[in-house]
Formats: C-alpha cells, structure tokens, sequence
C-alpha cells in the first residue's frame, strides 16, 4: 500500500496555506489550526523515533514553536 503525500490532499493543502497566511497576520488561530491538523501525525512519528510518550510530546511540541 502506497503512502499518501500531503500534497495528495488539495483540500488540506490550501487550509495549511490559509493557516499560515493567518499566522503572517499575527493571528494564533493559525496555528491552532495547523496543530490540529497535523500534531497526531507529528506526534506518532516522533514516538516511533524515540520511543518514549514524554520526548514525544517534547518533539512534537518543538515542531510546532
């Protein structure tokens, strides 16, 4: 089975775009936005690196600072 690519949503792609373009703005609900959208992922692929929950949150939450 193939991975989806993020690009393989236009749909999600152009709401990261807005969610950004909000953040440029200096408005924080951009980045609620895009944390919702994509922390699980984030998350889930930091844990399987460092295979502890508490530096995966660490992780996660650095990507997103």
């Amino acid at each position: 089975m193939a991975s989806r690519m993020p690009t393989d949503d236009p749909e999600g792609v152009a709401a990261d775009a807005e969610a950004l373009a909000r953040m440029a703005r200096g408005d924080e609900s951009g980045l609620a936005a895009l944390y919702d959208r994509h922390a699980t992922p984030v998350y889930s692929l930091a844990l399987r690196i460092v295979r502890r929950p508490e530096d995966a949150e660490d992780v996660t939450q650095q990507v997103f600072t």
